[in-house]
């Protein structure tokens, strides 16, 4: 037991330290000013006020890019998030900014339906897809589009950075986000396997169309990844841009943080079910606290040790990252990386998700 606990807990800690120096290396990129400016249409859907939404949309209008309009999109007319992008919409007349009401009819997925309804609209060739908890830096669009230009890429997503946890909810998904997700997202984009969160999508309508555009994915919940990966199918270039672009958690409840990473285990489970049935393998930390347990004294102290070690990586690449905290935040890594074995086996056994009031 000795022995497989130990191989187990040593081939685990490789793979993360394999996935956190694929981070590592994505975020030292560097891509030049973009010479063709294209025009980009930013389709925003919009569901309630999520913590910051009117900052989030000010620091959308305020990009350092020379053509952009900005398209918002809510289901409901009387949609609370609509009243905070008319004060934006007032408040930067110089921005072409359009407010449409209404959804596709049909499709399961209620952001997909937005999108319907917002792509016929757009006045650009280009589009970016852009969800309303992000607050991109001024620099946001240009970057994108020098990553686009120099690696000629038909899609490109965007590294995410969880920033302003507020509670104990925010903190653990921050923790996760810019530790084992971040991570892992650089991990395939290493090995060209395209994994995209669809939070920041650049991509043209043309290319959108060759894959089936948003009607082909409008009753699936993963669209994001399964547009990435019919991108990839198709012979285009999917890049994971190297552009931090934050994601704000704010005051979220540990709830929240609970059924967004089951929901997300849930898709991953249907999608890749050998891949997700090798996630546990993932995560070192039940491995090596077994092989502390049931190892002799000169092993049990380099488990632990390799634990510690462990966590001090994870440290470094949110200081990399740059999403600021107290160092209190990081007392909650043990919790949060005890929690992760059980969010898996839950994610094997459930059938249903809740997603924005949605039930399905």
């Amino acid at each position: 037991m000795s022995l497989v606990l130990g191989t187990l807990a040593i081939v685990s800690l490789f793979i993360s330290f394999m996935a956190s120096a694929c981070l590592l290396a994505k975020t030292k990129q560097r891509f030049g000013t973009a010479q063709l400016e294209e025009p980009i249409s930013i389709l925003k859907p919009l569901k309630g006020v999520d913590e910051g939404l009117y900052e989030n949309l000010v620091a959308l209008a305020r990009q350092d890019y020379p053509h952009f309009e900005i398209l918002f999109g809510a289901e409901d007319a009387d949609d609370p998030a609509l009243d905070v992008a008319r004060r934006v919409q007032a408040e930067f007349p110089d921005v072409k900014m359009r407010i449409v009401l209404g959804a596709a009819s049909d499709g399961l997925n209620p952001k997909v339906r937005l999108l319907r309804r917002l792509l016929p609209l757009a006045t650009h060739e280009w589009i970016l897809v852009s969800d309303s908890n992000v607050r991109p830096a001024r620099s946001y669009l240009r970057e994108i589009r020098a990553c686009q230009e120099e690696t000629r890429a038909d899609l490109v997503h965007n590294l995410l950075v969880g920033v302003g946890e507020r509670s104990l909810g925010a903190k653990l998904e921050n923790l996760h986000m810019n530790g084992w997700v971040s991570a892992s997202i650089a991990f395939c984009d290493a090995g060209e396997h395209p994994c995209v969160i669809g939070k920041s999508m650049l991509m043209k309508k043309s290319s959108l169309a060759q894959v089936g555009g948003f009607e082909d994915v409008r009753d699936i919940l993963a669209e994001d990844y399964i547009l990435g990966s019919r991108f990839g199918a198709a012979g285009m270039k999917v890049v994971l841009s190297p552009h931090l672009l934050p994601v704000v958690s704010g005051a979220r409840d540990f709830g929240v943080f609970w059924n967004r990473h089951v929901r997300w285990g849930q898709l991953r489970r249907h999608i890749a079910p050998v891949f997700f049935l090798g996630e546990i393998f993932v995560n070192p930390l039940p491995f090596l606290i077994g092989w502390a347990c049931v190892a002799g004294p000169e092993f049990r102290g380099f488990a632990l040790a390799a634990l510690a070690v462990k966590w001090l990586v994870d440290i470094a690449m949110w200081r990399r990252l740059g999403a600021g905290s107290s160092w209190s935040t990081f007392l909650w890594l043990p919790v949060k990386d005890s929690l992760i074995p059980l969010m898996w086996v839950t994610s094997g056994v459930r059938t249903r998700v809740s997603w924005r009031g949605n039930r399905m």
